[in-house]
């Protein structure tokens, strides 16, 4: 027996889906319908003539009821579906309105046939039927549903909370979040454990199982389903929640919409922090644009069948979102060249800068030039002057304040077409693309992965996701159904400075600064080393508050600012490139040791910071050992 053209393609495309799916193996997301046929005596009646035709798409399924009346139908998309039942000398009975969702088993209960010719009886269902097939325990959301519900982000996890068992959270800013979106806890389980599926391919971020990472915006979704317990066979992977969610197909009718959602910081109160401070509202700019389409492919179906849908969706939300107010301790221009005589802790006392060789304090509280290393005043010099002078406002806690505008873009676009090439023969590809481009800086609100929040320079961090997946069902017989899926699905992130100005600030070239390096073919971007500031683990002498120039990269909750990525951002930094030059210039802090309890390697704009000093050249630094390194071995003595 040939075989038809078509589908000889269609193995083909599923062979080598499959050869590209790897990790991402799909998941069954069709159902089955069930039912028994009796006369009006309640008499089982085999042999009578069963139809399942999809309501949208008019598709149609033909099984016949066994010895027992009975009849199933297995390997079905989910849908709204009219089962007729015909049988010679008995009336043609036509239920309409049976809704199979994800994954589920569905029996439409017992259909009585009356005999009689001529005429049809239909009956429409109505309500929820309980469902006496199934014994998951589980949350549907439909698209109807989400026709109707507003969310401010348009992301699919704010959806879930509507389920019973799922935690409530605060909804999303915008679809996609940054490299992912967190999903909720269900039933008091770890968000880690929750197994996410969009049309079958495992959509959970890569690198962070807590994350949706397979973005699809709420106009491309037909139906989500949320299984909380007592999964079947089929499911495993975790031992939290099954989270399903399948993309809308084209029907029989040309649908479609456009729509646009906008917010701005014109409709918004300024927050304390900004009252406070004195600052205006920032840049609030949230523009979501999409439009969608759907239906028959016009030109390719012949006949008076409908056989070749389409859908496609496209949504763009282009975001402006301030990051939080941040405020960190500068060193000023006086300092930077080494006079200290007008340099007050947070009590308005004097910070005496002790000679690290004598013990003593320099005269006058000025480190002559030439103690001044001019590697360590270049690196100083990286840092921005300070912005925010007056002491009746910062009480010595700080005197710079950062509020950085971060702008990310993003585009969603999903393609999905199903086939009906036979009575036998039913396929679906679906091809989703996702890209993020933030732009800014990293820190509290900033961008993932970006560099610190004091504004060194603005970065870029792209995040992609690409899916596809393709399912072919073929009907052998009423009793032999095989159902063959494949998906592959591609995420990629890339960090990088955004333009040719921010690219030098990070370079040692653009900083002025000359120190050599171990192995400087691991840096070919010429990238400045690993720079921290911040307090020594050794607390200071009781007489007065010191600052003195010694080696260590430990930190205390007020810890200036450091060149590398922010604490609990996505692990990432501007000298990623391998450089293995490494300069540290570490201040004791001026005021008291931490408490035992807080945090190393922390910073935080409300607590007392320390006070940067260009690094003091030793007059003969050893043989073989940077300055830095000399004069950090000087200190400790």
């Amino acid at each position: 027996m040939s075989i038809p053209a078509p589908l000889r393609l269609v193995a083909a495309a599923l062979l080598v889906a499959a050869t590209l799916s790897g990790a991402a193996a799909a998941q069954e997301v069709t159902g089955s319908l069930s039912g028994a046929v009796e006369d009006q005596q309640g008499q089982a009646i085999p042999g009578a003539t069963v139809t399942a035709v999809n309501q949208r798409t008019g598709s149609s399924r033909v099984d016949h009821t066994d010895g027992k009346g009975n009849f199933l139908f297995t390997a079905m998309p989910p849908g709204t579906y009219t089962i007729r039942v015909e049988m010679p000398n008995f009336r043609t009975v036509e239920q309409k309105g049976n809704v199979l969702a994800i994954s589920t088993r569905v029996s439409v209960g017992t259909i009585r046939l009356t005999v009689g010719l001529g005429e049809n009886v239909v009956v429409e269902a109505e309500g929820n039927r309980v469902n006496t097939e199934e014994t998951q325990h589980a949350g549907l959301i439909t698209s109807s549903q989400i026709a109707q519900i507003q969310t401010k982000g348009r992301d699919v996890t704010s959806l879930m909370r509507l389920v019973p068992g799922v935690r409530y959270e605060d909804t999303v800013e915008s679809l996609g979040e940054s490299f992912g979106t967190l999903v909720p806890q269900v039933s008091g389980m770890r968000r880690d454990w929750n197994h996410i599926t969009v049309d079958g391919v495992l959509g959970n971020e890569v690198g962070q199982t807590n994350r949706m990472a397979q973005n699809i915006n709420l106009d491309a979704v037909s139906e989500i389903k949320i299984l909380l317990n007592t999964f079947r066979a089929e499911y495993g992977r975790t031992g939290g929640a099954h989270i399903e969610i399948v993309s809308k197909s084209g029907d029989q009718q040309y649908r479609g919409n456009a729509y646009y959602y906008g917010r701005n910081e014109h409709l918004n109160a300024n927050n304390f922090f900004n009252n406070r401070a004195g600052r205006d509202r920032p840049r609030y700019r949230f523009n979501t644009y999409g439009f969608n389409l759907g239906g028959p492919i016009p030109g390719l179906n012949k006949g008076g069948e409908k056989k070749l849908f389409f859908f496609y969706s496209l949504e763009a939300p282009i975001t402006e979102k301030p990051g939080n107010l941040l405020q960190w301790t500068m060193p000023t221009e006086r300092e930077r060249a080494g006079d200290f005589s007008q340099s007050l802790d947070s009590a308005g006392r004097l910070v005496v800068i002790r000679d690290p060789l004598t013990g003593q304090p320099f005269p006058g509280n000025i480190v002559p030039a030439s103690r001044i290393d001019p590697n360590g005043r270049a690196l100083l010099n990286v840092l921005p002057l300070p912005n925010t002078l007056d002491r009746n406002f910062t009480r010595g806690q700080f005197n710079h304040q950062t509020q950085f505008i971060n702008d990310n873009p993003k585009l969603n676009n999903i393609l999905r077409l199903d086939w009906k090439p036979s009575a036998s023969d039913s396929l679906y590809l679906t091809v989703k693309d996702w890209t993020s481009d933030q732009r800014g800086v990293g820190g509290t609100g900033g961008v993932t992965a970006g560099p610190a929040g004091w504004g060194w320079f603005n970065a870029h961090y792209d995040n992609t996701d690409r899916t596809y997946s393709l399912s072919h069902t073929h009907i052998f017989s009423s009793s032999l159904v095989n159902e063959a899926q494949a998906g592959a699905r591609r995420q990629s992130e890339n960090f990088r400075p955004v333009g040719e100005e921010d690219f030098q600030r990070l370079s040692r070239q653009g900083a002025g600064y000359t120190l050599g390096q171990f192995h400087p073919e691991l840096n070919p971007i010429d990238a400045l080393p690993k720079v921290t500031f911040g307090g020594s683990a050794t607390p200071n002498p009781p007489t007065s508050p010191t600052t003195t120039a010694s080696s260590g990269t430990a930190a205390w909750p007020g810890s200036t600012p450091s060149t590398t990525t922010s604490p609990g951002s996505r692990a990432a930094t501007p000298s990623r490139a391998g450089s293995t030059s490494s300069t540290s210039t570490t201040r004791r802090a001026r005021a008291s040791p931490p408490p035992p309890h807080s945090p190393a390697n922390t910073t935080s704009p409300w607590t007392p910071t320390t006070r940067s000093t260009p690094a003091i050249r030793s007059p003969t630094p050893s043989s073989g050992i940077t300055a830095a390194t000399a004069r950090s071995t000087r200190s400790r003595r």
